[in-house]
C-alpha cells in the first residue's frame, strides 16, 4: 500500500519527495526535504481512486507562489495545497517572508506589514530588482471574470530602489491590466482580506494577541475580523447623506414658501395691468417700426464704415509702398557704407602716396600758373595794344576824310616827313618791347614771390601745429605728474569716469558693469610688437567701453557727457556679454613658428576678446616680422596660409593676401617708437609724452631752419621786382617823348603833305592790328588752355593738400558721416512709416471687426425686427420714439397702481413659477432620496443589529464547540455597549468556575485565543487563512492539540490555510490535504535575521 506522502508526490511535480521544490541549491532559496521518518509517516487509509470527502474549493485559493530576491530568498517557487499548508522553519529561515510577498503581492504597502517602511528594503542584499508572482485559483461560482482571465489569475509584482510594477495576467500569461483598481476590484470580488487579521494574522501581531488580555483590543480585533466595523462606518456615512438631505429639504420648502407668496402677490397685479392692454397693440406696431428703423440705420452706418474700410486700405498700401522704398533705400546705403567704410580703411594706408604726389602736384601747378601768368600778361599788354593801335585807326580815317576834301599834295614833303616818322615809330616799337620784357620778369618775379610767401605760410602753420600738438603733449604730462592711476593714460578724465562706473554700479544703476577701457585689459606678449598692434587696433578702439544691453548704453552715454563734457568722449559698443570666449581654434591663422594677433595677446577678459575678434579679426591677422616672407606668401594664392587675411610687420605695414594683393604703409621706420596704452606704466607714458615733444622741438626747429633762406629769396626777388620797375619807367617815359615829336611833326604837317603820310600810316595800323589779334587769338588758346590745366592741378593739388593735412580722407569720411546720417534718418522714417502701415492696420482691423459686428448686430436686429413682424417703411426713429414715449405715458396713466409694466409683470411670473416648478421638483427628489436613504438606514441598521446578534452567538457557539475539543468549559462575555470581550475558561472537567485568561497558563491562554480566532473563521468566508508564529506562547502538548485542532479545522472548510511556525511538527503526517513544507536553516545574514 503506498503512503500518503507518495501521493503528495504524485500530485505535486516540482515537489521532490512530498515537498516544494525551490529551485537553485543554495542554501538560504532552498527548502528542505521532510525529515519524516518512515516510522513516523501514516499509511494512507483510502487509495488513489479514492474521492476526496471535503467540499470543493473556492475561487482566490493561492495556488503558486514565486518568489525572486525577495527579503532573504533569491529564488523560491512552490505550489500550495488548496486545503492546508503547514511551513516550517527557524527564525531567520524566511518563512514569515512568504506571508509578507502574498501581502505585498495583493496590493499591501510595505509599512502595513511590518516588515520596512519601503518596498526597497525588502530587495534582497546586493540585488537591484524584487519580483513576486502569485497564482490565484479563479475556478467555481465565484470565479472573476473567468471569461477574462480562464481557471487562474496570475499576480506580478516588480519592485527596484526607485519604482514599482503590477501586473494582472490570464491564465495564459496574456497581459489584462496593470492597473490597481483593477486588483482592488478581484480582491473585493473575491472577498480577499489583506489587512483582515482574522485572515492573515502575521507575527506581531499575533504576539500580541496571544500574550495580550486587554478586552477593549480583542473586542477591536473581533470587529475588524468579522467586518462589522466596516457596516458600522457605512451606516455612519448613509446617515450623514440622510441629515444633509434634510436640511437641503427644509431649506428648499423655505424657498418655496417664500416664491408661493411673492407670485399671489405678482398674480394680483396682473390683473390691474390687464386693462392697458389695448394700447399694447399700438405698442408692438410702434415697437415693430422701431426694430425696423434700427435695422436701417445699421445698414446705413455699415456702407459708411464700408467707405473708411477702403479709404484706410489704401492708405495702408501707400503706407506699405513707401515703407517698401525706404527700405530697399536702407539696403542701398549700407551697401554704400560699407562701401565707403571699405574705402576708408584703404585710403588710411594711402596718406604717404597722396604726401608724394602732393608735392609732385604742387611743382606742377607752380610751373603752370608762372607760365600762365606770362601768357596772361602778354596777352593783357597785346589787348591794351590793339585797343590803342584802334582808336589811333579811327582817328586817321577821320583825318584822311577831312583831308581828302582840301587842297592837292605836296609829296615830297611827305615822303620826308613819312621817313622821320617811321624812323620814330622804329624806335618807340623797340622801346615798347624792353617795357614788355621788363613787365614780364616782373611778372614772373612778383609769382615766384607770391610762392615763397605761400611756402612760408604753410610753414608758419606747420610751425603752429606743432606748437598745438606740444601744448596738448605738455598738458597730458602736466596731468599724468601727480597721477597714479594707469587710466589716465587713456585720457585725463578716465579716473573720473572710472568712478562715476563705480557709484553707479553700486546704485544698482547698470546691469552689469561697463568694461573699458579695452586696452586695459590687453597684454602683449612680446612688447616690440606693442606699437604695430597699437597701430593695428587703432586708439579709438583701445579707449572704448562695452556694454550689456541699450539700458547700460544709456546710462553710460549719459555719465559720459557729464564727465567729458567738450572733450571727445570714448566709443561704446553695445553687445550681450557672455562671459565665454568665441570657439575661434579652428578658425585662427596659423604658419609655422609665427603667431596670430589672437595668440599674441593676453586678454583677462573673454567679452573684451570677442569685442576685439568682431572688430578686427585678430584671428586671422599673421604677425611675420620679415617683409620678404611676408611678400612672398601673400602674393601667390597658393602660398597663402589658411584663415589669413592680412599680414603686419613690427611697423605696422599691412600686407593683404593674393588675389588683391597689396600693401599699406604703417609706422615710419626711421623714427623710435614705442607703446602708448598697451602694458605702459605712468612713468613709461611719461617718458613717451616727453620723448614727443622733444621730438615737436626738433620738428619746430627744422621747419623754422627754413623760413630764412625763403625770407632771403624773397628779398632778392622784391629787389628784381624794383629794379625792372625802374627800368620799364624808364623806357615809358621814353616812348612817351617819342608819341610828342610825332605828334609834333603832325601839327607841323601842312595838309596837303599830311594825306599821304596819314594812308600809310593807317594801312600800317591795320596790317599791326591783323598781326596782334592772331597774336590774342593765339594767346587766348593757350592762356585758357594753362588756365584749363591750372584749375585741373590746383584741383589736384588742393585735395591731395586737404588730405595730407588732415591725416585722412575726410571727404569720403564726410560723405560716410553723411550716409550715415542719412541711414539714421531713413530708418527713423521707416519706423515711423512703419508705425503709420501698423496703426493703418490695426484701424482696418478694426473696421473690419467693427464691419462683422454691424453685420452681426443688423442680422440680430434683423431676426428680432422680423419676429415682430415683416420689414416696412419706417420714419426717423426719432419719430418713432416720440410716438412710443405718448403711449407708454397712457400706459403709465392706466397702471399707476402698479410699477412694472406688464410684459415685465408676466416674465416675472413666468420666472417664479418656473422656479417654484424647479424647488418643488428638486424637493419632490429630495424627498424621494430621503426616503430612499432612510429605509436604506433603517434596513442597514437591522441588518447591522441582526448580523452583530448572529455573528455575536455564532461565535460563542463555536468558541464553546472548540473549548469542548479539549474538554474545557468557558464562554465569550461580549458587551458591545462597553466595546469589550472578555473569555471566561475553565480548564478543568469538574464544574469550577471560570476564571479570566490572566489566570490560565500560557499554553491554555494560547489554545482559548485559538479557539477565539477559529470561532471568528467559522463566521467569515475568506478564501484563504495565515497565520504566523501561532504558537510562540505553547507548551507542546497544547501545541500538538492546537495544530491538530487546526488542521481538522481546515479539512473541513471550503477554505485555504497557510500556518507557519518555527515549532517542530514532526508528529504531523502529510496528506492529500496536507503539505508540510520545510524551510532550509538560514545562513545568519543581517537581511534576513533583521527581517524576522
Amino acid at each position: 500500500m503506498s503512503s500518503k506522502r507518495d501521493k503528495v508526490r504524485q500530485s505535486q511535480a516540482s515537489q521532490d519527495e512530498g515537498f516544494c521544490s525551490a529551485g537553485p541549491s543554495h542554501q538560504d532559496d532552498t527548502m528542505v526535504q521532510s525529515q519524516l521518518s518512515q516510522g513516523r509517516r501514516r499509511q494512507s487509509q483510502k487509495s488513489q481512486s479514492s474521492k476526496r470527502t471535503t467540499p470543493d474549493t473556492c475561487a482566490g485559493t493561492i495556488l503558486k507562489l514565486s518568489l525572486t530576491n525577495f527579503m532573504c530568498h533569491g529564488n523560491l517557487q512552490f505550489e500550495l495545497n488548496p486545503r492546508a499548508n503547514l511551513i516550517i522553519g527557524k527564525n531567520g529561515s524566511g518563512k514569515s517572508a512568504i506571508q509578507t510577498a502574498i501581502c505585498i503581492a495583493l496590493g499591501a504597502r510595505a509599512a502595513a506589514t511590518n516588515r520596512a517602511v519601503s518596498l526597497k528594503k525588502l530587495i534582497k542584499t546586493k540585488c537591484h530588482t524584487a519580483a513576486i508572482e502569485i497564482v490565484l485559483d479563479n475556478r467555481g461560482d465565484r470565479a472573476y471574470r473567468p471569461e477574462m482571465y480562464g481557471s487562474k489569475i496570475i499576480i506580478s509584482r516588480t519592485f527596484t530602489e526607485s519604482s514599482s510594477s503590477l501586473k494582472l495576467k490570464s491564465e495564459r500569461g496574456h497581459l489584462i491590466s496593470a492597473k490597481k483598481d483593477e486588483l482592488d476590484r478581484m480582491l473585493a470580488y473575491l472577498q480577499i482580506q489583506v489587512f483582515n487579521p482574522v485572515a492573515i494574522l502575521n507575527q506581531d501581531t499575533a504576539r500580541t494577541f496571544f500574550a495580550s488580555t486587554n478586552a477593549a483590543k480583542k473586542y477591536e480585533f473581533f470587529l475588524r475580523g468579522t467586518q462589522i466595523d466596516e457596516m458600522e462606518s457605512l451606516l455612519r456615512e448613509i446617515i450623514n447623506h440622510k441629515i444633509a438631505i434634510n436640511e437641503g429639504i427644509n431649506v428648499r420648502t423655505s424657498e418655496k414658501e417664500h416664491l408661493e407668496n411673492e407670485l399671489s402677490k405678482l398674480e394680483v397685479k396682473e390683473k390691474l395691468l390687464r386693462r392697458v392692454e389695448e394700447y399694447r397693440n399700438k405698442e408692438e406696431t410702434l415697437k415693430t417700426e422701431y426694430f425696423w428703423a434700427k435695422v436701417h440705420k445699421r445698414q446705413n452706418e455699415i456702407r459708411e464704415q464700408e467707405a473708411n474700410l477702403e479709404n484706410q486700405t489704401a492708405q495702408h498700401q501707400d503706407f506699405q509702398k513707401s515703407l517698401d522704398v525706404k527700405i530697399e533705400g536702407e539696403d542701398e546705403l549700407k551697401k554704400n557704407i560699407a562701401d565707403l567704410e571699405q574705402i576708408v580703411d584703404e585710403n588710411r594706408s594711402k596718406i604717404k602716396e597722396y604726401i608724394d604726389a602732393h608735392k609732385q602736384k604742387r611743382e606742377e601747378y607752380q610751373c603752370i600758373r608762372r607760365e600762365y601768368a606770362t601768357k596772361a600778361d602778354e596777352l593783357k599788354s597785346s589787348t591794351k595794344e590793339i585797343d590803342r593801335k584802334k582808336n589811333d585807326m579811327t582817328t586817321l580815317e577821320t583825318e584822311i576824310t577831312r583831308l581828302e576834301s582840301s587842297s592837292s599834295e605836296n609829296s615830297e614833303k611827305l615822303l620826308q616827313i613819312k621817313k622821320k616818322r617811321e624812323g620814330l615809330e622804329e624806335q618807340l616799337r623797340e622801346i615798347a618791347s624792353i617795357v614788355q620784357e621788363a613787365d614780364r620778369e616782373i611778372s614772373v618775379l612778383r609769382s615766384t614771390a607770391a610762392n615763397t610767401s605761400k611756402n612760408m605760410s604753410e610753414i608758419r602753420e606747420t610751425i603752429k601745429r606743432f606748437e598745438r600738438e606740444k601744448t596738448s603733449l605738455s598738458h597730458q604730462l602736466s596731468q599724468l605728474q601727480d597721477a597714479g592711476n594707469t587710466l589716465n593714460i587713456y585720457g585725463p578724465f578716465m579716473q573720473q569716469l572710472n568712478e562715476r562706473i563705480n557709484q553707479a554700479c553700486a546704485r544698482g544703476a547698470f546691469k552689469h558693469r561697463p568694461k573699458g577701457p579695452l586696452g586695459q585689459y590687453v597684454k602683449v606678449q612680446d612688447a616690440e610688437w606693442g606699437p604695430a598692434i597699437e597701430r593695428f587696433l587703432g586708439p579709438d578702439l583701445l579707449k572704448s567701453f562695452i556694454v550689456d544691453n541699450k539700458k547700460d548704453n544709456d546710462t553710460l552715454m549719459r555719465i559720459m557727457r557729464e564727465v567729458c563734457r567738450n572733450q571727445r568722449r570714448p566709443d561704446i559698443h553695445c553687445g550681450t556679454f557672455n562671459n565665454t570666449l568665441y570657439p575661434v581654434h579652428n578658425k585662427e591663422v596659423k604658419y609655422k613658428q609665427y603667431q596670430s594677433l589672437f595668440g599674441a595677446l593676453e586678454i583677462s577678459d573673454p567679452d573684451v576678446a570677442n569685442t576685439l575678434i568682431d572688430f578686427r579679426v585678430i584671428e586671422t591677422v599673421l604677425l611675420i616680422d620679415n617683409n620678404d616672407i611676408i611678400c612672398n606668401l601673400m602674393e601667390n594664392v597658393q602660398r597663402v596660409p589658411r584663415n589669413c587675411t592680412r599680414c603686419i610687420n613690427k611697423f605696422a605695414d599691412t600686407y593683404f593676401p593674393a588675389p588683391s594683393y597689396r600693401q599699406y604703409d604703417g609706422l615710419d621706420p626711421r623714427r623710435n617708437h614705442r607703446s602708448q596704452w598697451l602694458q605702459v606704466s605712468i612713468d613709461e607714458a611719461r617718458n613717451s609724452l616727453t620723448e614727443k615733444i622733444e621730438e615737436i622741438n626738433q620738428q619746430i626747429a627744422l621747419e623754422s631752419d627754413k623760413l630764412p633762406p625763403l625770407q632771403q629769396e624773397l628779398e632778392a626777388n622784391q629787389t628784381q621786382i624794383r629794379k625792372w620797375q625802374r627800368i620799364a619807367g624808364d623806357k615809358r617815359k621814353e616812348m612817351a617823348d617819342i608819341r610828342r615829336e610825332l605828334n609834333n611833326e603832325e601839327e607841323t604837317d601842312t595838309e596837303e603833305y599830311r594825306l599821304p603820310l596819314l594812308k600809310g600810316e593807317l594801312q600800317d595800323l591795320k596790317n599791326d592790328i591783323t598781326r596782334t589779334e592772331t597774336k590774342i587769338s593765339n594767346l587766348k588758346e593757350n592762356t585758357e588752355f594753362l588756365k584749363l590745366q591750372m584749375a585741373s592741378s590746383r584741383e589736384a593739388c588742393e585735395k591731395t593738400q586737404k588730405f595730407v593735412s588732415t591725416g585722412e580722407d575726410s571727404e569720403i569720411s564726410k560723405e560716410l558721416d553723411a550716409k550715415k546720417d542719412q541711414l539714421k534718418e531713413l530708418v527713423a522714417e521707416k519706423k515711423r512709416l512703419n508705425n503709420r502701415v501698423v496703426e493703418a492696420s490695426k484701424k482696418i482691423t478694426i473696421i473690419e471687426k467693427k464691419i462683422q459686428d454691424l453685420k452681426k448686430q443688423e442680422e440680430t436686429e434683423r431676426q428680432e425686427a422680423a419676429k415682430l413682424g415683416p420689414e416696412m417703411e419706417t420714419r426717423d426713429m426719432a419719430t418713432i420714439d416720440r410716438d412710443h414715449r405718448e403711449v407708454e405715458a397712457h400706459i403709465r396713466e392706466a397702471g399707476r397702481e402698479s410699477h412694472i409694466s406688464y410684459e415685465e409683470l408676466k416674465i416675472e411670473i413666468l420666472q417664479k413659477r418656473n422656479s417654484l416648478k424647479k424647488i418643488t421638483k428638486a424637493q419632490e427628489k429630495l424627498a424621494a432620496l430621503f426616503e430612499r436613504y432612510d429605509r436604506l438606514a433603517l434596513t442597514r441598521s437591522k441588518m447591522c443589529t441582526k448580523n452583530i446578534q448572529f455573528v455575536t452567538a455564532d461565535v460563542k457557539i463555536h468558541f464553546q464547540m472548540a473549548l469542548k475539543m479539549r474538554k474545557y468549559q468557558g464562554a465569550l462575555d461580549i458587551d458591545h455597549k462597553k466595546k469589550e470581550i472578555a473569555i471566561m475558561v475553565s480548564p478543568t472537567d469538574g464544574g469550577s468556575k471560570s476564571v479570566d485568561t490572566t489566570s490560565l497558563s500560557g499554553g491554555e491562554r494560547s489554545y482559548s485565543s485559538v479557539a477565539f480566532i477559529m470561532s471568528l473563521w467559522s463566521v467569515t468566508n475568506i478564501p484563504f487563512y495565515s497565520m504566523d508564529e501561532f504558537d510562540v506562547f505553547m507548551d507542546n502538548v497544547n501545541r500538538e492539540h492546537i495544530v491538530q485542532m487546526l488542521l481538522g479545522f481546515a479539512e473541513k472548510s471550503r477554505s485555504q490555510f497557510i500556518f507557519l511556525t518555527p515549532q517542530d511538527c514532526s508528529t504531523v503526517d502529510p496528506s492529500d490535504d496536507l503539505s508540510i513544507f520545510r524551510m532550509a536553516d538560514p545562513e545568519r545574514t543581517a537581511n534576513c535575521s533583521m527581517m524576522e
